[in-house]
This record gives C-alpha cells, structure tokens and sequence, in this order.
C-alpha cells in the first residue's frame, strides 16, 4: 500500500466534460478516479428523459468513457461501491489531496473533504458553478491551491501529493479556519432578514379542494400566525 493517495474527481454531474476523466487517468498519477452518477443534477436530468422515453432514463456515455478509459488503467482499476457516508468521509480523511472537477466544481463534496481537514486542489472558471470551492477558500482566506491554468492545476496536485509537510500545513490551517464554512450565521441572518421583508404581506395555502384556501395574516406576530393555522386546522380539518 502506497503512502500517497491520490483521488480525481472526473466529473460533478452527468454531461459534465466528458474529456476530464480522460486526461486525468493519462494526464497524471492517480489511484481513484470518481464519478458522479448520482448528482441532483443526474437524477433530474435522467428523470426528464425516462418522463419521455420508458427506455431512457441512464448513462448512456458510461460504457463508451469506460472504453476510452480501460485500456489506459486495467492494470489499476478499483471500483468502489456505494458507500455509507461515515466511509465516505473516512475515504476522504485518509486522502492526501483532492482533486476538484474543473467544469463543475464539488459543493457537498467539497465540504465533506474540509470537514475532515483534506485539501483540495482547484481550478476555478467564470462561472459561478465553477467556483464553488473557491469560494469556500476564499472565505476561509486560503487561494494557494486556487489554479489559474490547467498547467497550474496539474502542478500544485502533483507538489501536494508529493509533499507531506505542505500538506499537513494546509490541513492545519483548514481546520484551524473551517468555522468560516460551518458556523457563518450571515446566510441565517439573510434568510431571516428576507422573511422579515416580506411577513407584512398574506400567505396563502391550497388545500385539496382547489375553491378553498386559507387566508394567514402575516403581518401579526409569528405567534398569532401559527395560531391562525392552528384555529383553520382544527376548524375545517383541512390536514
């Protein structure tokens, strides 16, 4: 067993560039390749299909990308199962770096490879699904491993994974820093602040009966609000 493991994440959903896994596998030294089949992103896109094709509703590029890939790694192939998520973060926690899929960058996954201290290596675009994860460095004051090229991108996952006392630095520092990720009460205090704006105005909800509705004065206080849904509940049985 190697000292050094290195994951590449070929893709952030399905339909994502399809050239990535390749020129990870034949481009650089890695040991698990990832892709994301199972993205929100995937599951709407494959639901849309099956809607208007009973026979639709897969991956139809799997087999085709496996074949360009095979050749390549038949020699160093693993394929991991579904996993539980404990595992999953067990996998990313005994990982050295964590390369992020340039067109559509990791969010949940990013996260999950913070939490446990893992660096990531980045290259971020124009668009905002691009930078997911530099935001995240840039919240947390980090840009190191911010590529600004492909050639860069390749350079600072080849330098972390080779060097243990880099990479230990930055994951001291991610910890150290992750509070800017999971307990930043800004995105709470807009959430509150945007119901606050709008709670002078009236909500209403359709029951089963499409002529009947429920009328709630939001401009009371949350109190009486849900004392107004608890009256029309017990009133008219509507739930």
């Amino acid at each position: 067993m190697t000292s050094t493991v290195r994951i590449a994440a070929g893709q952030g959903f399905w339909g994502d560039w399809l050239e990535a896994p390749v020129r990870q596998v034949r481009g650089g030294p890695i040991d698990y390749l990832m892709m994301d089949y199972l993205a929100e992103v995937t599951m709407s896109i494959m639901q849309k299909q099956k809607s208007r094709d009973p026979s639709a509703g897969y991956a139809r590029d799997f087999v085709p990308l496996m074949e360009r890939i095979l050749p390549d790694v038949v020699e160093r192939v693993i394929v991991l199962p579904t996993m539980a998520h404990e595992r999953f973060l067990g996998l990313l926690a005994t990982s050295d770096v964590v390369l992020d899929t340039p067109h559509f960058n990791g969010y949940n996954s990013s996260l999950e490879a913070f939490a446990v201290g893992t660096p990531i290596v980045t290259r971020p675009g124009p668009l905002q699904r691009m930078r997911h994860t530099a935001g995240m460095y840039a919240a947390m004051g980090m840009t190191e491993l911010c590529a600004s090229s492909d050639q860069e991108y390749v350079r600072l996952a080849l330098e972390v994974a080779h060097d243990s006392e880099r990479r230990a630095a930055y994951s001291r520092t991610i910890r150290e820093r992750e509070a800017a990720l999971f307990e930043d009460l800004r995105v709470v205090r807009g959430y509150e602040a945007f119901f606050e704006r709008v709670r002078g105005g009236y909500a209403m909800r359709r029951v089963a009966d499409p002529e009947r509705f429920v009328v709630l004065d939001a401009s009371h206080p949350p109190d009486e609000v849900w004392a107004q849904i608890e009256g029309a509940i017990q009133e008219r049985s509507l739930w």
